[in-house]
């Protein structure tokens, strides 16, 4: 899916979508990602439940 097309889907400005895919912003706030995560019809959950994140062992600071 092209990025302006999901900012659109998701009502999410297309300048934040695309600083989050380039690494610009490397921390989107949670709500931002719900507000994606609703645009392309899945859950919150289903976008963490990645392999990626289950064997992430990065602590919280």
């Amino acid at each position: 899916m092209a990025l302006n097309a999901l900012a659109r889907i998701s009502a999410v400005p297309a300048s934040t979508v695309k600083n989050i895919v380039y690494g610009v912003s490397r921390n989107p706030g949670i709500v931002t990602l719900k507000t994606l995560c609703d645009g392309l019809g899945i859950a919150l959950i289903e976008f963490f439940d990645t392999k990626e994140f289950r064997e992430s062992d990065q602590e919280i600071q």
